[in-house]
Order: C-alpha cells, then structure tokens, then sequence
C-alpha cells in the first residue's frame, strides 16, 4: 500500500479524531489525551521546517477553534515542536534519515529510538 498518496487524507482523519478526542474525553483539568505531537512528528521529513510549522500551526489552531476555547494553546506549542522536529530526529534517529528524505518507522528504527523520540516531543509539546 502506498502511504505516500494517502498521507493526507490520513492526517486530516487523525486531526478530526483529535478534535473528536479533545470535546468528548473530559479525564480531569491536568489530564490532556494528545495525538498532535506524534503527528506533527510523522510528517514527511522532506519538508521544510517553515512549512512544517505552518502545517502544525494550521492543526493547532483547528484544535483549538473546533474544540477547546483557549485560542493559541495548541498552536503555539505545535510550532514550537515543528520547528525542532528536524533535531529530534538527528539527535534519536540519525542524520541520514533527513538526508535520505525517509519515514521513520519501528522496523528501521527500533522501538526503544522511537519511543524516546516521541516521549521528548512530547515533553516539549506539553511543557
């Protein structure tokens, strides 16, 4: 299957889960259920890091028009991640994958690589 075409259409489905997420799972006030990172961390490493926060800026904003009020909050920590999405992925993955213009996926990577990758956009996205 070619996840090349559909890689839109995919995150446009994750971002209305999102939203689906965010107005019907209310778990407490310091509790928050987030798929943003993890998607803003699955866009092509092709692109740019100005197209990338542009992209994550567009998702952050949607997430917060469409479900929880406070305008901004999503989208500033989702530029915040998109503009050092780049570094993440040197630092834990290595350098080739952006050179190659790969995805990174488990089989390549390992899970342990992944996991720490996506724990510390988490730590910045939530911070």
């Amino acid at each position: 299957m070619k996840t090349n075409q559909n890689f839109g259409l995919l995150f446009v489905l994750v971002l209305i889960c999102q939203i689906i997420l965010c107005n019907y799972t209310h778990l407490g006030p310091f509790i928050m259920l987030t798929m943003l990172p993890a998607m803003i961390m699955c866009l092509p490493t092709t692109l740019r890091t100005s197209a990338c926060m542009f992209i994550a800026f567009a998702t952050g904003f949607c997430v917060d028009w469409l479900s929880e009020g406070l305008l901004g909050l999503n989208a500033a920590a989702a530029v915040l991640l998109a503009l050092v999405r780049n570094s993440i992925i040197k630092i834990f993955l290595g350098e080739d994958l952006i050179t190659r213009g790969d995805r990174f996926s488990i089989r390549k990577n390992g899970f342990t690589k992944i996991m720490v990758a996506m724990f510390t956009a988490n730590v910045l996205y939530l911070g």
